[in-house]
């Protein structure tokens, strides 16, 4: 018989925006490439659009920059070359990624 693979963890909004806020302290408050402290985000390793889960062990904090440097190297196409110039995304990418703060 084969199984179905389990479905990736994937968290309420309220419990993700609490995970999200203890990563940050976790990791200091600092982006953990560039150790800078504005503009902070936090990251999934494993992509959600990937099957990666919302867990502490997926996620890591960066800043704008770094997150989109990040998404570019690993060739994230739901994410870059569309319209936001900040961060190289569209408008829709970010309702599929709420660790996203446009400030």
């Amino acid at each position: 018989m084969i199984r179905p693979e389990a479905a990736p963890l994937r968290l309420d909004h309220l419990s993700y925006k609490s995970l999200r806020q203890q990563i940050l302290r976790r990791d200091g408050w600092r982006c953990q490439s560039c150790g800078t402290m504005t503009n902070l985000e936090v990251h999934h390793g494993e992509f959600r659009s990937h099957s990666g889960e919302d867990s502490e062990q997926n996620l890591i904090t960066l800043c704008a920059a770094c997150h989109a440097r990040e998404h570019r190297q690993q060739g994230d196409s739901a994410c870059f070359g569309k319209n936001n110039p900040s961060a190289g995304c569209s408008e829709g990418w970010y309702l599929t990624h709420p660790e996203v703060v446009i400030e």
